[in-house]
């Protein structure tokens, strides 16, 4: 599955309000990882998590001693 990342850019034209979507980049995933990748930072493959439940996270820095 591949999905766009898109940003959405209002503009007027003739008094109109438009919208315009440009494309930023793609999400995808690969053997049940989503990665993102961003046109502008060529090279670079951002990895995607799900967020831990708030308790975990301050479970975890507690112990980390953050």
């Amino acid at each position: 599955m591949i999905k766009d990342l898109c940003i959405c850019e209002r503009y007027q034209k003739n008094g109109v309000e438009k919208v315009s979507w440009s494309k930023i980049g793609i999400l995808f995933d690969s053997n049940g990882k989503e990665y993102v990748k961003l046109n502008h930072i060529p090279n670079t493959l951002i990895s995607v998590f799900s967020q831990k439940p708030k308790e975990t996270q301050s479970q975890q820095s507690e112990e980390e001693g953050l």
